[in-house]
C-alpha cells in the first residue's frame, strides 16, 4: 500500500535527491587528473668538463635545446663519461637525438676531436617546462594515497566548491631509475610523500576539478 508522506518529509526527500556531494572516488580521480597534468619537474643538470681546461665544469640543464659533450682531452684522457652515459640513455629514451662529429679543438685549430651533440626532440620538449627561464625536466608526478575528508559543497560565484584534505606519494617516470644509475645516484633529493595537503575543488561541466587548474585555464573570447 502506498503511503502518503507529510509535506515536511517530502521536502526533505527532494532536497536529499538534489544533493551534489561527490563520492571519494570522484575527488581522488579529479586530483590525480590534475597531478597528471601538473607534473613534478626539477632543474636537473649534467656536469660537462671543458676538454681544454682541466677541472672546469659547466652545468648544462636537462631540457636544453642542444648539448655538446667531448669524451677525451687532447692528451687522450677520458672525461665526461658519466655525462655521456646519461645523455646516451636519454637519447635511447627518445628525448634527445645524438650525432657525433669531428670538430677543431678550437676555432682555427688544425687539431680535431670528436664531439657528441645531443639535440632535444619533440618528446624531450614535452618533458621540459621552462620555469624562471630555466629548463626543468619532468621526472614524475604526485598520486593521491588517501582522502582524509572534504567539506560539503557550497555555492560561490555561481559554482559549487569544496575543500579537500589528502595525502600523496611521488610516482617517478619509468626511465628515471636508469638515468640516476648512469649518473651514479640512488635517488633525487625529493620528498617521497606528503601528508594532509589541502586544496579547493570546483564543479565544472567536465566534473570536479582542482581549483588551481580551473584558475589557470585561459578564458574564452567574450568572457
Amino acid at each position: 500500500m502506498n503511503k502518503i508522506l507529510p509535506a515536511a518529509l517530502v521536502s526533505f526527500a527532494l532536497a536529499a535527491c538534489g544533493d551534489n556531494k561527490p563520492e571519494n572516488g570522484e575527488i581522488e580521480d579529479a586530483l590525480n587528473g590534475y597531478f597528471e597534468r601538473a607534473r613534478t619537474c626539477l632543474p636537473l643538470v649534467v656536469n660537462v668538463q671543458n676538454p681544454l681546461v682541466n677541472g672546469y665544469l659547466t652545468q648544462v640543464p636537462l631540457g636544453a635545446p642542444v648539448m655538446k659533450i667531448v669524451g677525451k682531452t687532447p692528451e687522450g684522457k677520458d672525461i665526461n663519461q658519466a655525462a655521456l652515459r646519461q645523455m646516451d640513455y636519454l637519447s635511447d629514451e627518445g628525448f634527445y637525438k645524438k650525432a657525433v662529429t669531428t670538430e677543431p679543438l678550437w676555432k682555427g685549430s688544425k687539431k680535431t676531436h670528436e664531439v657528441a651533440t645531443y639535440t632535444l626532440t619533440e618528446d624531450g620538449g614535452k618533458q621540459t617546462q621552462i620555469i624562471a627561464r630555466t629548463p626543468n625536466f619532468c621526472v614524475g608526478r604526485q598520486q593521491v594515497t588517501k582522502i582524509h575528508w572534504f567539506t560539503d559543497p557550497v555555492t560561490s560565484n555561481k559554482q559549487s566548491v569544496l575543500r579537500v584534505t589528502f595525502d600523496t606519494k611521488f610516482v617517478p617516470e619509468k626511465w628515471l631509475e636508469g638515468l640516476l644509475k648512469e649518473g651514479g645516484l640512488d635517488k633525487l633529493p625529493i620528498k617521497e610523500t606528503h601528508a594532509k595537503l589541502n586544496t579547493g575543488m570546483v564543479k565544472t561541466d567536465d566534473g570536479w576539478k582542482d581549483a588551481r587548474e580551473v584558475r589557470n585555464q585561459p578564458k574564452e573570447e567574450g568572457q
